[in-house]
């Protein structure tokens, strides 16, 4: 998930119009710009930056687009293969260690080794839907589509009701698929 909310920087919802985004971006800019906040140049820097940052992104169509299907899913973060802690088998466990190295990965913004480690994680224990969940996730940013709805489809069928696989998979048609 991304580390700034974009539009509670630009103090806007996420309904906002393209025009609304510019609007808001230059009246932010211009009250919070350095020439206008002489003794806190360093915060008045830092918050131009922010709102340049979030212009940027939000007033591009794709970008937008890519940011709100990061923010409606995030990377799960925690996850247990299912069965009781201590009669767990070895496989189980280091499905669990390769999950928590995938999301180490992924955080340190190498997705690739992160995919890696989720695809080992789910070698070892194919029913573990939030290893699916992420593997999707990422494939999904990373572009492919087709990638994220084979995982999905895979994982749906040893656990066909679980929320965070079913609402990536809506998500993942809506924003990506959809003409």
């Amino acid at each position: 998930m991304p580390e700034k909310n974009h539009y509670e920087i630009l103090r806007l919802p996420r309904s906002a119009s393209s025009e609304e985004i510019e609007l808001q971006y230059h009246e932010l800019l211009y009250q919070h710009h350095p020439d206008r906040n002489t003794g806190d140049e360093e915060k008045a820097v830092e918050r131009t930056i922010a709102l340049v940052t979030a212009y940027r992104l939000l007033s591009d169509p794709a970008q937008r687009k890519r940011y709100d299907f990061q923010v409606s899913n995030p990377l799960i973060l925690e996850a247990q293969t299912k069965g009781m802690k201590l009669l767990k088998s070895k496989e189980k466990k280091e499905a669990e260690l390769k999950f928590i190295e995938g999301v180490k990965f992924q955080g340190e913004g190498e997705s690739a080794k992160a995919v890696e480690a989720f695809k080992s994680a789910l070698k070892l224990e194919p029913d573990f839907p939030e290893a699916s969940y992420n593997l999707g996730l990422i494939g999904a940013l990373l572009g492919n589509s087709n990638f994220t709805l084979d995982v999905l489809q895979r994982a749906l069928k040893t656990s066909p009701e679980d929320p965070n696989l079913l609402r990536l998979r809506k998500n993942t048609f809506s924003t990506f698929m959809s003409v």
